[in-house]
Protein backbone atom coordinates (compact mmCIF):
# COMPACT_ATOMS: atom_id res chain seq x y z
CA UNK A 1 0.00 0.00 0.00
CA UNK A 2 1.19 3.52 -1.05
CA UNK A 3 1.82 6.46 1.58
CA UNK A 4 -1.02 8.04 0.69
CA UNK A 5 -2.93 5.04 1.34
CA UNK A 6 -2.10 4.53 4.86
CA UNK A 7 -5.20 6.53 6.46
CA UNK A 8 -7.66 4.22 4.08
CA UNK A 9 -10.52 2.93 5.79
CA UNK A 10 -10.92 -1.07 5.87
CA UNK A 11 -14.40 -2.78 5.82
CA UNK A 12 -14.08 -6.97 6.26
CA UNK A 13 -16.59 -9.01 5.68
CA UNK A 14 -17.30 -12.60 6.52
CA UNK A 15 -18.95 -15.22 5.27
CA UNK A 16 -19.48 -18.71 5.83
CA UNK A 17 -20.69 -21.15 3.44
CA UNK A 18 -21.13 -24.77 2.89
CA UNK A 19 -20.82 -24.76 -1.26
CA UNK A 20 -18.21 -23.04 -2.87
CA UNK A 21 -20.44 -22.78 -5.61
CA UNK A 22 -23.48 -21.52 -3.86
CA UNK A 23 -21.31 -18.54 -3.04
CA UNK A 24 -20.34 -17.85 -6.30
CA UNK A 25 -23.71 -17.50 -7.51
CA UNK A 26 -24.76 -15.97 -4.61
CA UNK A 27 -27.54 -12.71 -5.08
CA UNK A 28 -24.97 -10.94 -2.36
CA UNK A 29 -21.54 -12.00 -4.26
CA UNK A 30 -22.40 -10.75 -7.50
CA UNK A 31 -24.20 -7.66 -6.56
CA UNK A 32 -20.16 -6.98 -4.75
CA UNK A 33 -19.25 -7.64 -8.16
CA UNK A 34 -21.11 -4.95 -9.69
CA UNK A 35 -19.81 -2.40 -7.15
CA UNK A 36 -16.55 -2.56 -9.13
CA UNK A 37 -16.88 1.18 -9.79
CA UNK A 38 -17.18 1.88 -6.05
CA UNK A 39 -14.03 0.05 -4.86
CA UNK A 40 -10.00 1.23 -5.00
CA UNK A 41 -9.21 -2.03 -3.93
CA UNK A 42 -10.72 -5.61 -3.11
CA UNK A 43 -8.99 -9.08 -2.00
CA UNK A 44 -10.70 -12.59 -1.43
CA UNK A 45 -9.75 -14.70 0.25
CA UNK A 46 -10.79 -19.06 1.02
CA UNK A 47 -10.30 -20.32 3.89
CA UNK A 48 -12.09 -23.43 4.87
CA UNK A 49 -14.69 -22.46 3.29
CA UNK A 50 -14.67 -18.53 5.16
CA UNK A 51 -14.60 -15.90 2.34
CA UNK A 52 -13.46 -12.58 3.52
CA UNK A 53 -13.26 -9.58 1.45
CA UNK A 54 -11.20 -6.75 2.14
CA UNK A 55 -12.80 -3.80 0.73
CA UNK A 56 -10.54 -0.21 0.89
CA UNK A 57 -13.54 2.14 0.99
CA UNK A 58 -12.41 5.86 -0.27
CA UNK A 59 -14.91 7.09 1.83
CA UNK A 60 -16.69 5.87 4.80
CA UNK A 61 -19.51 8.54 4.22
CA UNK A 62 -20.40 6.72 1.42
CA UNK A 63 -19.35 3.22 2.42
CA UNK A 64 -20.87 0.84 0.24
CA UNK A 65 -24.68 -1.32 0.46
CA UNK A 66 -25.31 -4.34 1.51
CA UNK A 67 -28.57 -6.26 2.81
CA UNK A 68 -29.43 -6.50 5.57
CA UNK A 69 -30.25 -10.26 6.04
CA UNK A 70 -27.22 -11.14 4.76
CA UNK A 71 -25.04 -8.73 7.01
CA UNK A 72 -26.90 -7.71 10.11
CA UNK A 73 -23.37 -6.15 11.50
CA UNK A 74 -22.86 -3.47 8.78
CA UNK A 75 -24.92 -0.46 8.93
CA UNK A 76 -26.63 -0.12 5.63
CA UNK A 77 -27.32 3.46 3.76
CA UNK A 78 -31.02 3.13 3.31
CA UNK A 79 -33.83 4.31 -0.05
CA UNK A 80 -35.58 7.71 1.40
CA UNK A 81 -38.75 7.89 -1.11
CA UNK A 82 -40.61 11.14 -0.62
CA UNK A 83 -43.70 10.47 -1.51
CA UNK A 84 -47.70 10.15 -2.17
CA UNK A 85 -50.00 7.53 -0.50
CA UNK A 86 -53.44 7.26 -2.50
CA UNK A 87 -56.85 5.03 -1.21
CA UNK A 88 -57.41 3.15 -4.53
CA UNK A 89 -61.07 1.75 -5.24
CA UNK A 90 -60.67 -0.54 -8.31
CA UNK A 91 -62.89 -1.71 -10.87
CA UNK A 92 -62.93 -4.47 -13.52
CA UNK A 93 -65.01 -3.67 -16.63
CA UNK A 94 -65.57 -5.73 -19.33
CA UNK A 95 -64.04 -3.45 -21.60
CA UNK A 96 -62.74 -0.08 -21.24
CA UNK A 97 -65.12 3.26 -21.53
CA UNK A 98 -65.45 5.55 -24.22
CA UNK A 99 -66.25 9.04 -23.65
CA UNK A 100 -70.56 8.86 -22.15
CA UNK A 101 -70.64 4.99 -22.01
CA UNK A 102 -71.31 3.52 -19.00
CA UNK A 103 -69.82 -0.63 -18.96
CA UNK A 104 -70.99 -3.36 -16.57
CA UNK A 105 -68.01 -3.96 -13.85
CA UNK A 106 -66.85 -7.70 -13.14
CA UNK A 107 -65.90 -6.85 -9.34
CA UNK A 108 -64.45 -4.42 -6.73
CA UNK A 109 -61.58 -4.29 -4.41
CA UNK A 110 -59.92 -1.61 -2.29
CA UNK A 111 -56.49 -1.31 -2.36
CA UNK A 112 -53.94 1.11 -0.62
CA UNK A 113 -51.45 2.91 -3.34
CA UNK A 114 -50.23 6.02 -4.25
CA UNK A 115 -46.70 6.26 -6.40
CA UNK A 116 -45.04 6.98 -3.41
CA UNK A 117 -46.34 4.52 -1.31
CA UNK A 118 -45.99 1.72 -4.06
CA UNK A 119 -42.30 2.36 -4.79
CA UNK A 120 -41.14 2.24 -1.03
CA UNK A 121 -43.20 -1.24 -0.38
CA UNK A 122 -41.74 -2.86 -3.18
CA UNK A 123 -38.17 -1.19 -2.13
CA UNK A 124 -39.36 -2.77 1.22
CA UNK A 125 -40.60 -6.56 -0.78
CA UNK A 126 -37.13 -6.20 -1.86
CA UNK A 127 -35.43 -6.23 1.20
CA UNK A 128 -33.63 -3.01 1.20
CA UNK A 129 -33.96 -0.83 4.20
CA UNK A 130 -35.94 2.22 3.73
CA UNK A 131 -37.14 5.95 5.01
CA UNK A 132 -40.63 6.60 3.86
CA UNK A 133 -42.07 9.66 4.21
CA UNK A 134 -45.91 10.76 3.44
CA UNK A 135 -49.72 12.11 4.62
CA UNK A 136 -52.77 11.11 4.95
CA UNK A 137 -56.37 12.37 6.16
CA UNK A 138 -57.90 11.83 9.73
CA UNK A 139 -60.29 9.68 8.19
CA UNK A 140 -60.96 6.08 8.18
CA UNK A 141 -59.13 5.86 5.01
CA UNK A 142 -56.00 6.74 6.63
CA UNK A 143 -56.43 4.89 9.63
CA UNK A 144 -56.57 1.71 7.29
CA UNK A 145 -52.93 2.67 5.85
CA UNK A 146 -51.48 2.65 9.25
CA UNK A 147 -53.53 -0.37 10.16
CA UNK A 148 -52.31 -2.48 6.88
CA UNK A 149 -48.50 -1.19 7.03
CA UNK A 150 -48.05 -2.18 10.14
CA UNK A 151 -49.56 -6.05 9.39
CA UNK A 152 -46.83 -5.63 6.47
CA UNK A 153 -43.94 -4.49 8.87
CA UNK A 154 -43.84 -1.69 6.72
CA UNK A 155 -41.82 1.59 8.55
CA UNK A 156 -44.78 3.88 9.55
CA UNK A 157 -42.75 6.72 11.51
CA UNK A 158 -42.29 9.33 8.56
CA UNK A 159 -46.52 8.47 7.71
CA UNK A 160 -48.48 12.04 9.30
CA UNK A 161 -52.25 12.71 9.68
CA UNK A 162 -53.49 15.91 8.20
CA UNK A 163 -55.88 17.06 10.43
CA UNK A 164 -59.13 18.35 8.77
CA UNK A 165 -58.35 16.64 5.67
CA UNK A 166 -59.66 13.12 3.29
CA UNK A 167 -56.55 10.95 2.21
CA UNK A 168 -56.09 11.00 -0.90
CA UNK A 169 -58.27 9.04 -3.41
CA UNK A 170 -57.77 6.91 -6.85
CA UNK A 171 -60.31 5.34 -8.75
CA UNK A 172 -58.77 2.94 -11.07
CA UNK A 173 -60.68 1.30 -13.90
CA UNK A 174 -59.07 -2.23 -15.49
CA UNK A 175 -59.72 -4.10 -18.58
CA UNK A 176 -59.36 -7.36 -18.99
CA UNK A 177 -56.02 -7.28 -20.99
CA UNK A 178 -54.62 -5.62 -17.92
CA UNK A 179 -55.00 -1.84 -19.23
CA UNK A 180 -55.96 0.69 -17.26
CA UNK A 181 -57.59 4.20 -16.38
CA UNK A 182 -57.42 6.62 -13.59
CA UNK A 183 -58.27 9.43 -11.85
CA UNK A 184 -56.85 10.63 -9.10
CA UNK A 185 -57.88 12.97 -6.08
CA UNK A 186 -55.11 14.55 -4.65
CA UNK A 187 -56.13 15.19 -0.84
CA UNK A 188 -53.63 15.34 1.63
CA UNK A 189 -50.65 14.44 -0.09
CA UNK A 190 -50.80 18.42 -1.35
CA UNK A 191 -50.83 19.35 2.23
CA UNK A 192 -46.78 18.34 3.11
CA UNK A 193 -45.93 21.93 3.34
CA UNK A 194 -42.25 23.04 2.72
CA UNK A 195 -41.22 23.34 6.69
CA UNK A 196 -42.51 20.16 6.67
CA UNK A 197 -39.15 19.21 5.05
CA UNK A 198 -37.59 19.67 8.98
CA UNK A 199 -34.73 17.88 10.26
CA UNK A 200 -35.35 14.86 10.53
CA UNK A 201 -35.92 14.46 7.04
CA UNK A 202 -33.04 16.37 5.72
CA UNK A 203 -31.20 14.00 7.96
CA UNK A 204 -32.44 10.71 6.42
CA UNK A 205 -31.93 12.16 3.00
CA UNK A 206 -28.31 13.11 3.57
CA UNK A 207 -27.96 9.82 5.15
CA UNK A 208 -29.70 7.64 2.06
CA UNK A 209 -27.57 5.91 -0.52
CA UNK A 210 -30.83 7.03 -3.08
CA UNK A 211 -33.29 9.47 -2.81
CA UNK A 212 -36.31 8.72 -5.22
CA UNK A 213 -39.06 11.03 -5.65
CA UNK A 214 -42.74 11.44 -7.89
CA UNK A 215 -44.88 14.27 -8.58
CA UNK A 216 -47.51 13.81 -6.71
CA UNK A 217 -46.67 16.07 -3.95
CA UNK A 218 -46.13 19.83 -4.21
CA UNK A 219 -43.08 21.06 -6.51
CA UNK A 220 -41.60 23.41 -3.69
CA UNK A 221 -41.54 20.01 -0.84
CA UNK A 222 -39.46 17.99 -3.76
CA UNK A 223 -37.17 20.46 -5.52
CA UNK A 224 -35.96 21.06 -1.38
CA UNK A 225 -35.70 17.53 -1.45
CA UNK A 226 -33.22 17.47 -4.46
CA UNK A 227 -31.78 20.62 -2.90
CA UNK A 228 -30.81 18.64 0.36
CA UNK A 229 -29.91 15.63 -1.60
CA UNK A 230 -27.66 17.20 -4.32
CA UNK A 231 -25.85 19.35 -1.28
CA UNK A 232 -25.17 16.12 0.42
CA UNK A 233 -24.14 14.22 -2.86
CA UNK A 234 -27.04 11.59 -2.55
CA UNK A 235 -28.14 10.26 -5.79
CA UNK A 236 -31.75 11.00 -7.12
CA UNK A 237 -34.49 9.48 -9.25
CA UNK A 238 -37.40 11.47 -9.82
CA UNK A 239 -40.22 9.40 -11.11
CA UNK A 240 -41.38 12.49 -13.16
CA UNK A 241 -45.06 11.49 -13.31
CA UNK A 242 -47.81 12.61 -13.31
CA UNK A 243 -46.50 15.03 -16.08
CA UNK A 244 -46.42 18.68 -15.77
CA UNK A 245 -44.35 21.24 -16.97
CA UNK A 246 -41.22 21.91 -14.20
CA UNK A 247 -39.23 24.65 -13.03
CA UNK A 248 -35.53 24.36 -14.99
CA UNK A 249 -34.41 23.74 -11.22
CA UNK A 250 -35.90 19.81 -11.42
CA UNK A 251 -32.91 19.91 -14.64
CA UNK A 252 -29.93 20.61 -12.43
CA UNK A 253 -30.96 18.72 -9.80
CA UNK A 254 -32.18 15.44 -10.91
CA UNK A 255 -29.75 12.38 -11.94
CA UNK A 256 -32.43 9.70 -13.14
CA UNK A 257 -35.24 10.53 -14.46
CA UNK A 258 -38.17 7.72 -14.87
CA UNK A 259 -41.11 8.11 -16.88
CA UNK A 260 -43.39 6.15 -19.16
CA UNK A 261 -43.52 6.53 -22.96
CA UNK A 262 -46.67 8.83 -22.86
CA UNK A 263 -44.76 11.42 -20.34
CA UNK A 264 -41.50 11.12 -22.35
CA UNK A 265 -43.30 12.30 -25.24
CA UNK A 266 -44.91 14.87 -23.30
CA UNK A 267 -41.10 16.27 -21.94
CA UNK A 268 -39.87 15.89 -25.48
CA UNK A 269 -42.17 16.86 -27.65
CA UNK A 270 -42.61 13.46 -29.68
CA UNK A 271 -44.04 10.09 -30.29
CA UNK A 272 -42.54 6.86 -28.58
CA UNK A 273 -43.59 3.82 -28.71
CA UNK A 274 -40.43 1.35 -29.01
CA UNK A 275 -36.69 2.44 -27.62
CA UNK A 276 -35.87 3.21 -30.61
CA UNK A 277 -38.27 6.24 -30.58
CA UNK A 278 -36.06 7.35 -27.87
CA UNK A 279 -33.81 9.26 -29.85
CA UNK A 280 -34.94 12.91 -28.99
CA UNK A 281 -33.65 12.43 -25.31
CA UNK A 282 -30.47 11.23 -26.39
CA UNK A 283 -29.24 14.41 -28.16
CA UNK A 284 -30.62 16.17 -24.62
CA UNK A 285 -27.26 18.15 -23.88
CA UNK A 286 -27.06 16.87 -20.10
CA UNK A 287 -28.01 13.57 -21.20
CA UNK A 288 -24.87 13.66 -23.70
CA UNK A 289 -23.30 15.21 -21.30
CA UNK A 290 -23.36 12.16 -18.99
CA UNK A 291 -24.93 14.46 -15.98
CA UNK A 292 -28.28 12.66 -16.25
CA UNK A 293 -29.56 9.20 -17.40
CA UNK A 294 -33.51 8.90 -18.80
CA UNK A 295 -35.14 5.77 -18.01
CA UNK A 296 -38.38 5.45 -19.93
CA UNK A 297 -40.73 2.66 -19.22
CA UNK A 298 -42.69 0.62 -22.18
CA UNK A 299 -45.31 -1.27 -21.06
CA UNK A 300 -45.20 -4.93 -22.22
CA UNK A 301 -42.40 -3.67 -25.00
CA UNK A 302 -40.18 -3.13 -21.45
CA UNK A 303 -37.63 0.04 -21.46
CA UNK A 304 -35.10 1.82 -21.94
CA UNK A 305 -32.11 3.51 -21.22
CA UNK A 306 -30.92 6.66 -22.29
CA UNK A 307 -27.52 7.83 -21.02
CA UNK A 308 -24.02 9.60 -22.82
CA UNK A 309 -23.53 5.92 -24.78
CA UNK A 310 -26.76 6.00 -26.51
CA UNK A 311 -29.90 3.98 -26.05
CA UNK A 312 -30.16 0.64 -24.38
CA UNK A 313 -33.64 -1.19 -24.79
CA UNK A 314 -34.82 -3.53 -22.18
CA UNK A 315 -36.87 -6.37 -24.28
CA UNK A 316 -40.41 -7.10 -22.35
CA UNK A 317 -40.64 -10.03 -20.56
CA UNK A 318 -43.64 -12.14 -21.49
CA UNK A 319 -46.37 -12.83 -18.49
CA UNK A 320 -50.16 -13.59 -17.92
CA UNK A 321 -51.15 -9.48 -17.12
CA UNK A 322 -54.38 -9.24 -15.15
CA UNK A 323 -53.72 -5.60 -13.95
CA UNK A 324 -50.96 -2.97 -14.68
CA UNK A 325 -51.82 -0.35 -11.77
CA UNK A 326 -48.55 0.17 -10.00
CA UNK A 327 -46.14 -1.53 -12.83
CA UNK A 328 -44.46 1.71 -13.21
CA UNK A 329 -43.86 1.78 -9.52
CA UNK A 330 -42.68 -1.26 -9.09
CA UNK A 331 -40.09 -0.59 -12.01
CA UNK A 332 -39.23 2.40 -9.90
CA UNK A 333 -38.55 0.71 -6.57
CA UNK A 334 -36.29 -2.11 -8.53
CA UNK A 335 -33.99 0.36 -10.05
CA UNK A 336 -33.80 2.25 -6.91
CA UNK A 337 -32.94 -0.96 -5.15
CA UNK A 338 -30.39 -2.30 -8.11
CA UNK A 339 -28.59 1.15 -8.13
CA UNK A 340 -28.37 1.03 -4.43
CA UNK A 341 -26.98 -2.37 -4.60
CA UNK A 342 -24.27 -0.91 -7.03
CA UNK A 343 -25.74 -2.49 -10.48
CA UNK A 344 -24.67 -0.25 -13.33
CA UNK A 345 -28.12 1.92 -14.41
CA UNK A 346 -28.64 -0.46 -17.65
CA UNK A 347 -28.39 -3.73 -15.53
CA UNK A 348 -30.29 -2.30 -12.59
CA UNK A 349 -33.25 -1.29 -15.44
CA UNK A 350 -32.82 -4.55 -16.31
CA UNK A 351 -33.21 -5.65 -12.90
CA UNK A 352 -36.40 -3.33 -12.89
CA UNK A 353 -37.88 -5.01 -15.68
CA UNK A 354 -38.10 -8.15 -13.95
CA UNK A 355 -39.52 -6.77 -10.92
CA UNK A 356 -42.21 -4.96 -12.39
CA UNK A 357 -43.17 -8.11 -15.04
CA UNK A 358 -44.05 -9.66 -11.51
CA UNK A 359 -46.58 -7.11 -10.40
CA UNK A 360 -48.74 -7.28 -13.03
CA UNK A 361 -49.94 -10.71 -12.47
CA UNK A 362 -52.37 -9.76 -10.02
CA UNK A 363 -54.95 -7.70 -9.43
CA UNK A 364 -54.15 -4.72 -7.26
CA UNK A 365 -51.16 -2.12 -6.65
CA UNK A 366 -49.69 -3.60 -3.80
CA UNK A 367 -51.13 -6.97 -3.67
CA UNK A 368 -48.89 -7.26 -6.78
CA UNK A 369 -45.40 -6.11 -6.32
CA UNK A 370 -43.39 -9.07 -5.83
CA UNK A 371 -40.82 -9.87 -2.73
CA UNK A 372 -37.41 -11.00 -4.21
CA UNK A 373 -37.92 -14.56 -3.07
CA UNK A 374 -40.58 -14.25 -5.88
CA UNK A 375 -37.68 -13.42 -8.53
CA UNK A 376 -36.31 -16.69 -8.33
CA UNK A 377 -38.03 -17.94 -11.41
CA UNK A 378 -36.96 -15.57 -13.39
CA UNK A 379 -34.20 -17.84 -15.50
CA UNK A 380 -31.11 -16.13 -16.67
CA UNK A 381 -31.68 -12.98 -15.81
CA UNK A 382 -30.10 -11.17 -12.50
CA UNK A 383 -32.94 -11.61 -9.95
Amino acid sequence: MSRKDNNAVFLVMSIRTTNVSEWSTNLHFRTFLHLYNQINMWTLVNHSLTFVVLIQLLNLENSISFERSLMPSIHLKPITVIGSIVYDLVMPLVHLPVIGETVPGTGFNTFIGGKGLNQAIQIHRLEYPLNFFGRVGDDKYGSEVFEEMARQGFPTEGIRIIPGEHTAMGMIFVAPDGRNMIGGFRAANIYFPLCEVDEPVRKAIENSAIVSLQLETPDDVVLECLRVAKKAGVATILNAAPYRQLPDEFRKLVDFWVVNEIEAGQFFGCNIVNACDCCPIEEDKKVRAGSQIWVVTLGSKGAAVVDSNGIYGVPGIKVDAVDSTGAGDSFTGGFAVGLAEGQSPRKAADFANVVASQSVTKLGGITGLPRRSELSSCAGRDC
